[in-house]
């Protein structure tokens, strides 16, 4: 991670220790997957990993934060989020133009519950992509899975209803290798199933 963005994650970590139960791990695991991702694009990652760690700051600021299904709780939290983005930013002198738009993006990577695909917006439908597969990962299945209050086959299910949902608004994978990252992470989950 770059000393500037490592100064961004020190200055957030804060918001998310205060945040959704999961949250601190859910920041750690994009932090350490999108990297390895990110540089087989041409995707600015003085905007993406800015991004990445302010995104889901502001569900500290918010009265039901485990309730991050109802979108109230979402237009809220993106809302809270895009404040402290701005905050950060500015209190470490970060390229104004870049905080314009890690700002508009942070505000608006929720907009997916809303219908959207970033399909116009590249830096967003490549973080969506790791954000919606978070709940695919090891940690992340178990987190997500006990605050839906699911069985782990329901919560399977219920990942891979989303993806169909997904699909079914135009939402698509960024490429070939994060569909495939995802898929395993998936056959990961159903594998851990079955051994038991």
């Amino acid at each position: 991670m770059k000393p500037i963005h490592k100064q961004i994650y020190n200055l957030a970590l804060p918001y998310y220790q205060n945040g959704r139960d999961g949250d601190v791990e859910h920041l750690n695991w994009l932090v350490d997957v999108i990297p390895q991702f990110l540089k087989n694009t041409d995707l600015d990652s003085d905007i993406m990993m800015p991004l990445v760690i302010l995104h889901d700051t502001g569900y500290s600021k918010t009265t039901r934060k485990n309730d991050a299904f109802n979108k109230e709780v979402r237009i809220e939290h993106t809302k809270h989020s895009e404040q402290i983005s701005d905050k950060i930013l500015n209190e470490i002198n970060y390229p104004k133009d870049k905080i314009k738009k890690i700002n508009y993006l942070v505000l608006h990577h929720d907009d997916w519950a809303f219908g959207q695909n970033f399909l116009d917006e590249p830096l967003l439908e490549f973080f969506t992509n790791f954000d919606f597969m978070w709940m695919a990962s090891i940690k992340g299945y178990e987190i997500v899975r006990k605050i839906a209050k699911m069985k782990k086959i329901e919560f399977i299910f219920e990942i891979e209803r989303y993806e169909k949902e997904n699909q079914k608004e135009g939402r698509v994978w960024y490429n070939k290798n994060i569909q495939d990252f995802y898929n395993k992470l998936m056959i990961e989950r159903k594998k851990e199933l079955n051994s038991k």
